[in-house]
């Protein structure tokens, strides 16, 4: 449990974390299966990489959860080493925090089928907490033991007035999940 609580206070405190590390201070990703990381997006002057992650830390935490993770680098930056799944260099790869003013409001909604009612159904949204509504990181947990991953079903809502950026997301992010794209948001199904 501390481990989560330092990672969400990390975060609130507007630390810069890397992405490669985040996903395993928030949820430890299941044995074998790391979260699934996303092609990087070129926007302007910027590459975009997105951390989808879906985890129960049952073993370790007793917690489980899922984020979304939204991070940036120059796209100079980029086009000199770019990141490369496969190699062991690339994990190095420094991506910061998405600035204010150009953050997401996002969503996850977290149904678990083996839950009695009460506990059924987990909703985080940063329109709720965040300053302005928006922010660089949704994590969305609960702190008791889930039986099986498979009754987890996540889906993360990612909101912008910046068509062009949601089109290329979903691109990018539909390659490897199953993702739309709407009026003013990218609809993504995480699963494992």
């Amino acid at each position: 449990m501390k481990n989560l609580a330092n990672a969400r206070t990390q975060v609130l405190k507007n630390v810069t974390p890397q992405p490669a590390v985040l996903p395993s201070a928030a949820l430890p990703p299941a044995a074998g299966n790391p979260a699934p990381r996303l092609p990087e997006l070129p926007i302007g002057r910027e590459e975009l990489t997105v951390i989808l992650n879906k985890s129960a830390a049952n073993t370790v935490e007793n917690a489980y959860g899922a984020e979304i993770g939204i991070y940036y680098r120059p796209l100079s930056d980029a086009l000199e080493k770019p990141y490369r799944e496969k190699e062991k260099d690339s994990r190095f790869i420094y991506y910061g925090c998405v600035p204010e003013g150009e953050q997401f409001v996002m969503e996850l909604h977290i149904t678990v089928d083996s839950e009695e009612e009460a506990k059924k159904r987990i909703i985080n949204k940063t329109a709720e907490y965040a300053q302005n509504g928006d922010h660089f990181w949704n994590l969305a947990i609960r702190t008791s033991q889930l039986k099986n991953i498979n009754d987890m079903h996540v889906t993360g809502y990612i909101f912008t007035k910046n068509q062009e950026l949601l089109k290329v997301m979903e691109y990018a992010i539909s390659r490897k999940l199953k993702c739309g794209y709407k009026d003013s948001f990218l609809e993504v199904i995480i699963k494992r």
